[in-house]
C-alpha cells in the first residue's frame, strides 16, 4: 500500500486466499494478520466478497 500510495486496498476472497498461500484460514489466522496490520496502522476488514485494508486515518472526510 505505501509503495502504490494507496489508502485502501481490496481483494476478492479467492486472490486473498492465493496471496496468503492457504487453501484455508483459520480465525486464529486472521487473528494475527490484523494485530500485526494494527501495528501498522492499517484495519483488516472482512466482507461477504472482499478482504479490505484500510489505512487507520481520515484520508476521505464526509463533507
Amino acid at each position: 500500500m505505501r509503495r502504490e500510495a494507496l489508502d485502501v486496498l481490496t481483494m476478492r476472497w479467492p486472490r486473498f486466499y492465493t496471496f496468503c498461500e492457504r487453501d484455508r484460514i483459520k480465525e486464529s489466522f486472521i487473528d494475527a494478520l490484523a494485530a500485526q496490520l494494527k501495528t501498522e496502522s492499517i484495519l483488516l476488514v472482512q466482507g461477504h466478497a472482499v478482504v479490505a485494508f484500510v489505512k487507520d486515518f481520515d484520508f476521505s472526510p464526509m463533507r
